[in-house]
């Protein structure tokens, strides 16, 4: 029988593994995806390796630090209603 083929974790279900058990192969696994990006941007922003080295470990520093509230936000359950709550329109001009 063939093994079976899954689908790599999300990078919320990693995440959460991270703030819920501290799991370092889920938080490796993110730096690893996403490493190149963060440093690229933050490269192109300061124009300098280095800073950039530094601004992109600082990133992934501040990750893991909020990994636990950054999970809970994204297991609150969403109301029909809940962009209109976060993002009320404007009141209409009063004549």
């Amino acid at each position: 029988m063939p093994p079976l083929l899954t689908s790599p974790p999300t990078d919320s279900h990693l995440l959460e593994r991270f703030a819920r058990s501290r799991d370092e192969e889920a938080f490796a696994t993110l730096m690893q995806r996403h490493w190149g990006f963060v440093f690229s941007v933050a490269k192109n922003s300061l124009s300098d390796s280095s800073l950039a080295e530094d601004a992109t470990q600082q990133t992934f520093i501040a990750l893991s630090k909020r990994a636990a509230k950054l999970s809970e936000k994204r297991e609150e359950p969403r109301s029909p209603n809940r962009d209109r709550e976060d993002h009320p329109s404007p009141s209409p001009p009063k004549n």
